[in-house]
């Protein structure tokens, strides 16, 4: 092979390596500006979810049931095991209620915020710090005596805090409705929305340990 054509070989390899180069270029911007936006585009959800209140479904439910019997009061939900007292029911999306009582694969449910079982802790979705316990004052569900230095506002989900003795955290339970405050109180009052209305027929879920 003469000079001339090891020069143009030559030639010819680092125009190629070039051009390799200029695409690996081309591709690292792709991938750095599909990560950008990837990032954008997560944020954004998570701004929208906060927006709407929304949260994932709730994954590990693990007994399924049917409401058999029921009303605002409580429910009677068939179970496909024998579920323990004192396990939370779900519809996937949120925390509707406590088992109170159980009758062989028949357990009572009640309400979130009715009577001392199906009384549970909450915080904000984005907060760590626990705003106190969800009760049924009427027939609207309520947190009382907040500190007026926690900024809370209408439209925030609430979710569990979780006590390590059969309540998750994190799970979904109600939005906040309205906040009263009066001037000559250092307390606030949450009022919450729950739209949990249980149908007959209605499949639900409880999630701890079954027999």
């Amino acid at each position: 092979m003469s000079n001339i054509d090891r020069t143009l070989r030559y030639t010819q390899q680092v125009h190629q390596a070039a051009r390799q180069n200029l695409d690996l270029k081309r591709q690292v911007a792709e991938l750095i500006v599909s990560a950008d936006e990837a990032k954008i585009l997560i944020g954004e959800n998570q701004k929208l979810r906060k927006m709407l209140a929304l949260q994932p479904k709730i994954t590990n439910a693990n007994v399924m049931g049917k409401v058999v019997l029921g009303d605002r009061s409580q429910w009677r939900v068939w179970f496909e095991n024998v579920v323990l007292l004192g396990s939370m029911v779900t519809d996937e999306n949120r925390l509707v209620g406590i088992v109170t009582r159980v009758e062989g694969r028949v357990a009572i449910v009640s309400p979130v915020g009715t009577g001392k079982l199906a009384q549970v802790a909450v915080r904000k979705i984005d907060g760590k710090q626990p705003l106190g316990n969800v009760i049924m004052t009427g027939n609207e569900l309520a947190i009382q005596k907040i500190s007026k230095e926690i900024d809370v506002g209408v439209g925030e989900l609430l979710v569990t805090v979780g006590d390590g003795l059969g309540i998750d955290p994190d799970l979904p339970v109600a939005s906040i409705s309205d906040v009263i405050t009066l001037p000559e109180s250092v307390y606030q009052t949450l009022k919450l929305k729950s739209e949990v209305q249980l149908e007959i027929g209605e499949i639900v879920f409880a999630i701890g340990e079954h027999k």
